[in-house]
């Protein structure tokens, strides 16, 4: 897996300044939201495998739920969003990952999938069981949370 920092392009600062901030305050009131960053990373990784963490068709229902075992078969990567990386008749979208998020918060900029799509397991609902504190959480196999890692024996 490649993590990169770099300054958001002209593109994705838009989709950041576009972002509505004050409904997120309003849904979650803990969760401060920081300004625009400076910074943003870009994960890029090959998903070996995937589990799909809701049952239902995804948005607008529920959010797009997954865990992924990248090709090194050590890193996982837990992530959460409305918008990007639905699944495509029950199937990860695509092997090779590139996903853009917040620096400080781990928000998720853009997330997009190519190639073939990733191996998936459905309907691992011990991933609805884990509330990440981002949309975006990187994990060392021997360091994923309990809930994760039931889903692993699905």
């Amino acid at each position: 897996m490649e993590i990169i920092r770099r300054p958001p392009t002209d593109v994705e600062r838009r989709i950041l300044l576009q972002s509505r901030p004050f409904l997120r305050r309003l849904l979650r009131p803990s969760i401060s939201v920081p300004p625009t960053p400076t910074e943003v990373e870009v994960l890029r990784f090959p998903v070996f495998r995937a589990w799909n963490g809701i049952t239902c068709f995804g948005p607008p229902c529920c959010p797009n739920t997954w865990l992924l075992e990248t090709s090194d078969h050590q890193t996982f990567i837990w992530m959460q969003s409305w918008t990007f990386l639905t699944a495509a008749d029950g199937q990860f979208p695509g092997s090779d990952v590139i996903l853009v998020r917040r620096s400080e918060s781990s928000e998720i900029v853009t997330a997009s999938a190519a190639g073939n799509p990733a191996p998936t397991r459905p309907g691992a609902e011990s991933l609805l069981d884990f509330e990440g504190a981002h949309q975006v959480e990187v994990y060392e196999r021997e360091a994923l949370p309990e809930a994760l890692a039931r889903a692993l024996d699905v």
